[in-house]
């Protein structure tokens, strides 16, 4: 969804972190694989043959406002896809924001927005006439 606000390594990055977070939990949901998939679908061809970016390069590769945001917005949709949020995706989460200078205070506007934004897809659902 945010994926689009991303550069090529930050898209790499991206998907390091997403495969991080998806197994974080000790599992891997149906509905956490499809928002992976759904975000390898939209990565570049350029993020796909990248080897020169490394994890550790978090913080001066993400180097704006905007594409902080979107990191963490996609983290977070894979991390609450599950309808749960486990303490290691949590703690995960508030490592990755550390190394980017994030607040967890921004994490937290962040996250009730994805939870909100998630309540809103389930309400829609039914009016989609397949249920």
């Amino acid at each position: 969804m945010f994926i689009q606000n991303l550069n090529a390594k930050q898209q790499f990055l991206l998907v390091e972190m997403a495969e991080t977070i998806i197994t974080s939990d000790g599992k891997i949901s149906e509905n956490e694989q499809v928002v992976l998939n759904t975000i390898l679908a939209q990565v570049s061809e350029e993020a796909k043959v990248l080897t020169d970016v490394r994890i550790s390069d978090v913080g001066r590769i993400f180097d704006t406002q905007t594409a902080k945001s979107s990191l963490l917005l996609e983290l977070l949709g894979i991390a609450l896809a599950d309808d749960e949020f486990h303490d290691n995706e949590e703690e995960y989460l508030l490592d990755v924001a550390r190394k980017i200078s994030v607040s967890a205070e921004h994490l937290t506007e962040l996250k009730d927005w994805v939870v909100g934004l998630m309540k809103h897809m389930k309400k829609l659902e039914p009016l989609m006439g397949d249920q």
